[in-house]
């Protein structure tokens, strides 16, 4: 006995309950309650095509279930490539939830906040290709210029002590294999004990290839002529459509910019008392950002590299901090620059290639350099001097 057209759409609708969350599946059978019984029964036909009788084997059964999840997913989200099952031919069980995954990066979250305050983000910065050091807002994004531990392992006598620690860190080595320079490898110890590590220096990424940023979340804060603080010194300024914001908040978030589970921080983020599940004005965001300079009491604005609709965020500019001197800027805690020679030199050729203004923001909460670094003898055409 055939299901009825209903309950076909039901059972695709669980499947993707199942692989990817309730939130995600009530988003579908919301867009599917908005269609008329016509449009449904049309849909429901299109899940069954080429799908005639059933199966007794439950991996035939499960490969068809999630078929049909992602070819639904994809007809009705809004932005999303169609696709049909000619289309999926050959691909895995895993592959296929795996592509389900990641048709719902974003999509479902707008639904359960209060996002009225998002509107007011549209056009809410200044170009800095104009920069006027009394009147500017700008979204920024840091840039850290210490390596980043990726991956490590263990070896004694020779051997490693954990096959799956080896297998990330060779896997690292591998993702990061177009762009070596930001790959650091040091070795400790001696004898029969030794740790490998592998670093990354992220910045080379980035200014490197920007777009890297379209792939991924980012965390930003706002900042204006008197509302200066960032945790990092340098790094970009982003043109932003409205629809990539999704928390603002005049504190920091502490969100995870590469974190692999993207839902799990978005739901982490919107469930913390920092944001209260909705989206501030820029206006509410500043007069709630308690840091003036330095790297303390910032605030946080977390928009996505590509949002739903599929705009996506552009760097339209870069920033580097300076001292009252117009000196770059030094940590607190450190007798040097944050920005060294190399930061610099990837800056401006990612300045030149694609026409991109750098601006100098005064920040008088550093420390003293035992040499001091005149901005201008590394950055010959930054703004702001």
């Amino acid at each position: 006995m055939s299901k009825s057209y209903d309950t076909r759409l039901a059972d695709t609708v669980g499947v993707i309950t199942d692989i990817c969350g309730e939130i995600d599946g009530r988003q579908i059978k919301r867009l599917l309650d908005g269609m008329t019984t016509q449009q449904q029964k049309k849909l429901s036909e299109s899940l069954s095509i080429g799908y005639k009788g059933s199966s007794s084997d439950l991996a035939v059964k499960r490969l068809r279930a999630v078929k049909r999840a992602v070819v639904l997913a994809s007809t009705l989200l809004p932005g999303a490539a169609a696709k049909s099952f000619d289309d999926l031919n050959g691909e895995t069980y895993i592959a296929l939830a795996e592509r389900l995954r990641k048709l719902f990066p974003f999509r479902a979250r707008p639904i359960l906040g209060n996002f009225d305050g998002r509107i007011d983000w549209e056009f809410s910065c200044t170009d800095p290709a104009r920069h006027n050091a009394g009147s500017f807002r700008y979204l920024v994004h840091g840039i850290m210029a210490a390596p980043s531990r990726v991956a490590q392992y263990t070896e004694i006598g020779g051997k490693v002590t954990n096959d799956g620690e080896k297998s990330a860190y060779d896997q690292a080595k591998k993702k990061f294999s177009g762009n070596p320079d930001m790959l650091v490898e040091t070795q400790k110890g001696g004898g029969s004990l030794k740790s490998f590590n592998l670093d990354a220096k992220f910045f080379v990424q980035y200014l490197r290839n920007p777009d890297v940023l379209k792939n991924v979340i980012i965390s930003t804060s706002l900042i204006d002529e008197s509302h200066r603080a960032t945790y990092y010194p340098f790094g970009f300024i982003l043109d932003v459509p409205a629809v990539n914001i999704y928390s603002a908040s005049g504190r920091d978030q502490g969100v995870a910019n590469r974190t692999d589970n993207i839902l799990e921080e978005f739901q982490r983020i919107f469930d913390s008392n920092n944001v209260d599940n909705r989206i501030l004005s820029p206006k509410q965001v500043l007069d709630q950002t308690t840091g003036v300079e330095g790297k303390l009491h910032y605030n946080e604005v977390v928009v996505v590299g590509t949002s739903p609709e599929g705009k996506c965020v552009r760097v339209n500019g870069l920033f580097v901090k300076v001292d009252a001197a117009r000196n770059l800027w030094v940590d607190p805690a450190l007798k040097t620059p944050y920005v060294t020679l190399e930061i610099a030199q990837l800056v401006n050729e990612l300045a030149t290639a694609r026409n991109l203004p750098i601006v100098s923001i005064v920040d008088t909460a550093g420390g003293a350099a035992t040499k001091p670094v005149p901005a201008r003898s590394y950055f010959e055409n930054i703004f702001g001097l």
